[in-house]
């Protein structure tokens, strides 16, 4: 089973997403701040990361540039 990570304030279309990978086969972890988003990121767990642009008045971006400096995570924004 992949894990895809996602960090993203949007509760509502958090919970659509991971409804809808969920019976596909994958396993999905939600993170609503940028620092635990990044931190989760870098663990190597997940094959994939979905990143909001903007997170709690955060720009992910930044968190993008951060999470490329030591991974080579796949990402979309």
């Amino acid at each position: 089973m992949d894990n895809i990570l996602i960090l993203d304030d949007n509760t509502d279309l958090c919970d659509r997403i991971g409804q809808s990978l969920g019976p596909q086969g994958f396993s999905v972890t939600v993170v609503p701040e940028v620092e635990r988003g990044v931190e989760c990121a870098l663990s190597g767990e997940y094959a994939l990361m979905l990143l909001a642009i903007s997170v709690w008045g955060d720009n992910g971006f930044k968190a993008l540039h951060r999470i490329r400096s030591e991974s080579r995570l796949p990402v979309l924004m």
